[in-house]
């Protein structure tokens, strides 16, 4: 996927998982996920949103529960209200 991209940087990993989650792709999105080197916080809520999105609410808590086992990690509003979101249509 990155071949041909002369400098991947976690913009370029984002940018992609994005892609993914939008389009309802979520195997896909995972894979990408699952590559990344390192993940921020936008990675994190792109993961949870997308597979919340499309109704994929189990993933979607797994993917929240790692993201809390991850001590770098700081919750942040986006991903309360996702969750908020996820657990009202449940």
């Amino acid at each position: 996927m990155f071949d041909h991209i002369p400098q991947s940087n976690l913009f370029s990993w984002n940018a992609i998982l994005s892609i993914y989650s939008k389009l309802g792709r979520l195997s896909q999105m995972q894979q990408i996920f699952d590559l990344m080197p390192f993940r921020d916080r936008a990675s994190w809520n792109l993961a949870i949103s997308g597979y919340a999105n499309y109704g994929s609410s189990t993933d979607a808590v797994g993917v929240y529960k790692l993201m809390l086992k991850d001590v770098a990690m700081n919750l942040n509003q986006i991903t309360f209200s996702t969750m908020l979101i996820l657990c009202s249509n449940c």
